[in-house]
């Protein structure tokens, strides 16, 4: 399968007749301002806290490991509806059973801030948000105005309105040394070698500092001083080359990261595997072909699609046809998520799915329901269709910015959409900005 960090380019944008706006994001942490839409509100009474919290350049796991340390609670009794971007500022809502929502909201954490505290009754669960608003700060790179690429923006953004965001997963699926779906591949296959060398070892250039001290430590069979090397923020790496240093096998070694990160490893495997499917439809993204499985985007239900211009949705009372509803935004093509519960299309999107398999070394058969790193499957939409966009220039004290809004569905990834400006050409902010924009 070939690299994300190539794919990246190759992963064809639906604008290309408008030239890239290069820009930097992220200068500072308050360039890329994330607030979860909540799917409910709380319900005023119940066991359970529930916290707005706002954090500051900080994980979400970080941030429940500071809170349920500071309220005395478990990590695992802290719910969340999603993860939310390190890089930035954000605003989401967690759950903590048998705490007063006074006491948290008395809190003093570093870059962690409850906001907002109630009262509800059920704990917060995976996928219970509506979405996610952004706000970011686009500004030019070096001594550029990128105010003055306002035309070309506002050039692209109404195509994303009207056909759609092409719906590909955000490099940040794929991990800092975009090889995470590699890790999943070799789960597949069983290397448990191959696994261990790319999570704890095999350098790459990339690699720096203690990183990079830690996984030529690896390399070289150190494993004790390899694990009490690698920086904070790498625990998967650490337990890798820990269990290593106890006698532990390969397979043991990667049993020790959690069955957790092992289906996060084989789900960026699927999420590689819809980009490549998505990147040979791009074009048409907007358009429903026979045999694709389609998506209703209200109700997320799909069905299969025999003729476009004559078939109806299923349980639709105006009757329009597949071709009108996907013109209208409210249907829209899939791609495939790997697993035995996938709905399987047909005719040519069939005959695609199969080659990005082959591909890539794979069967469909190779994605079990069972086992430690086990995935159901299903399907995704091609397109993220109806979003629209608040665009408009500004100044401040670190200079001159384009400010973009916009909310998208759980899932879908900002980056979808920035990738459509620059087309290649942003740059993310360094370290040393972030650090500058506390």
């Amino acid at each position: 399968m070939p690299d994300p960090r190539t794919l990246q380019a190759r992963w064809p944008r639906l604008t290309l007749d408008v030239p890239p706006v290069p820009f930097t994001i992220r200068r500072s942490w308050d360039d890329f301002v994330v607030r979860e839409i909540p799917l409910h509100e709380p319900t005023g009474d119940g066991d359970h806290a529930l916290l707005e919290v706002e954090k500051r350049g900080v994980s979400t796991a970080a941030a429940v490991r500071d809170l349920s340390r500071a309220l005395g609670v478990r990590p695992s009794d802290v719910g969340v509806a999603g993860l939310k971007d390190t890089r930035a500022v954000t605003v989401q809502r967690v759950s903590v059973e048998h705490v007063d929502p006074g006491a948290a909201l008395a809190l003093e954490l570093p870059r962690v801030r409850v906001t907002n505290a109630w009262r509800t009754r059920r704990k917060l669960r995976t996928g219970h948000l509506a979405g996610n608003a952004f706000e970011l700060k686009l500004r030019g790179e070096a001594a550029a105005d990128v105010r003055l690429r306002l035309p070309d923006m506002r050039a692209v953004l109404p195509v994303l309105t009207e056909r759609g965001i092409p719906n590909y997963f955000g490099a940040q699926r794929f991990g800092m040394r975009a090889d995470n779906h590699r890790v999943g591949r070799a789960l597949l296959a069983g290397d448990f070698a191959e696994a261990a060398a790319l999570i704890a070892g095999r350098p790459e250039p990339g690699d720096a500092g203690d990183m990079l001290r830690a996984r030529e430590l690896f390399d070289a069979g150190r494993f004790a001083e390899a694990a009490g090397a690698w920086p904070r923020g790498n625990a998967e790496a650490a337990r890798v080359a820990r269990a290593k240093a106890s006698g532990r096998d390969d397979r043991g070694a990667v049993m020790a990261t959690g069955k957790k990160l092992l289906r996060f490893y084989v789900s960026a495997l699927q999420s590689a595997l819809f980009n490549d499917v998505l990147a040979a439809r791009v074009g048409s993204l907007d358009a429903l072909e026979a045999g694709d499985v389609a998506w209703v985007h209200e109700g997320e239900r799909v069905f299969l699609v025999e003729d476009p211009a004559g078939d109806t949705a299923p349980g639709d009372p105006a009757g329009a046809s597949v071709a009108e509803l996907a013109a209208r935004g409210e249907i829209s093509p899939t791609g495939p998520l790997f697993g035995p519960r996938m709905k399987e299309p047909a005719g040519a999107q069939a005959a695609r799915e199969a080659a990005v398999l082959e591909g890539a070394g794979l069967a469909a058969g190779d994605f079990g329901r069972r086992g430690p790193w086990g995935t159901p499957g299903g399907r995704r939409p091609l397109r993220v269709p109806g979003v629209t966009f608040d665009v408009d220039a500004g100044e401040d004290e670190t200079g001159p910015y384009v400010r973009l809004a916009f909310s998208l569905p759980p899932g879908a990834y900002a980056t979808a959409v920035l990738r459509e400006l620059a087309k290649g050409h942003m740059h993310v902010g360094t370290a040393r900005e972030w650090e500058a924009g506390r």
